[in-house]
């Protein structure tokens, strides 16, 4: 599994939830998968804080060049994309994602394009839309924010209110199960059909993003996510790798 999705931080980290072999646990005839984090920054210490905490992933190697960061020299101590709403019909969609500007790491600057145009085509591919669009805020704002999310949608005039409200709760509690701090501020906000939308409605929704603090602090919820999600991929593949009728 590559670990830079979602997100693609290809500089910070990669998770290889490999199954080099099970580690029998005592009493149990199945230990759990074997993983390593590539990378000892700030996101790679706090995947690795993450999956401490799992059932069914032990990591066991964790790879970098610089023996000084956290990841390596304290590998004991240390233990946000926006989803769009699973409804059809959804014409354009854009994500407005507001971060605290401090302190990002090399990576991401350097990936802030890369992060836009990921998030656009996640919008259209995973989420339906027809057409995506993403825009990343950096705000220095002391002190520093707590990640939010703004996500509009051009829908028809005719689509379900409810329907589409159901289905954003559904899929904001779908995400919390694995990022306890991604929250929606308020029910989702329609607009009525307008002409400079080219006669679409919208749906505006609001959401917010705090980190576990886990090892980066709440207000990274933006990295906070990402890791989250990796650990999450990671159990997932190694329950579907457990043999019938055994437990991992």
């Amino acid at each position: 599994m590559d670990g830079t999705h979602p997100g693609s931080v290809r500089q910070n980290f990669s998770l290889n939830c490999i199954q080099f072999e099970r580690v029998p646990e005592e009493g149990s005839a199945i230990g759990k998968v074997t993983a390593a984090i590539v990378g000892p920054g700030n996101i790679g210490t706090d995947l690795l804080a993450k999956l401490q905490r799992s059932e069914h992933v032990e990591v066991r190697y964790m790879v970098g060049v610089d023996p000084a960061s956290d990841g390596l020299s304290e590998p004991g101590s240390a233990a946000s994309r926006p989803r769009p709403a699973a409804w059809t019909g959804c014409w354009t969609a854009m994500s407005g994602r507001t971060w605290c500007s401090r302190p990002r790491p090399p990576g991401t600057r350097a990936n802030i394009d890369e992060f836009t145009t990921t998030t656009a085509r996640a919008i259209e591919r995973v989420g339906g839309a027809q057409r995506g669009k993403a825009v990343i805020v950096l705000n220095p704002v002391e002190p520093p924010m707590i990640m939010r999310d703004t996500v509009f949608c051009a829908i028809s005039p005719d689509a379900s209110r409810d329907a589409i409200t159901s289905s954003v709760h559904a899929m904001v509690a779908e995400v919390a199960r694995y990022v306890p701090g991604y929250t929606l501020r308020a029910d989702p906000q329609f607009d009525p059909p307008a002409d400079d939308w080219s006669g679409w409605a919208r749906v505006a929704l609001f959401l917010e993003v705090r980190g576990n603090g886990d090892y980066l602090p709440p207000w990274a919820g933006n990295l906070d996510i990402m890791t989250a999600a990796a650990a999450r991929v990671g159990e997932l593949l190694a329950v579907a790798s457990t043999p019938a009728g055994a437990t991992a």
